[in-house]
């Protein structure tokens, strides 16, 4: 059995940002790149048959939806980023 771990795109305008849980926009071209990327390094025959997991956060769905396809990824709860609390969202 293979793991791969991929995480998706940097987010837009967070530099400094303390935005774990946050929703924080990922530009689309970047998730397309990104998905190419990760298509040159593990091929479409074993993304095909791969069960693709990722956090409800739309910056990883994005990405796992397309390295998924046809299909849908399996979102898991657990996988959400951490709530930083107080700090969440500050610079």
């Amino acid at each position: 059995m293979h793991i791969y771990l991929v995480r998706h795109p940097p987010p837009i305008d967070v530099d400094g940002l303390c935005y774990g849980h946050l929703d924080v926009a990922v530009d689309e071209p970047a998730i397309a790149r990104t998905a190419d990327s990760v298509v040159t390094q593990i091929s479409r025959e074993t993304l095909a048959s791969a069960r693709v997991y990722c956090s409800p956060s739309p910056r990883c769905l994005g990405l796992a939806e397309r390295l998924a396809s046809p299909r849908g990824p399996t979102v898991v709860e657990d996988l959400i980023e951490m709530n930083f609390g107080d700090w969440q969202g500050i610079r």
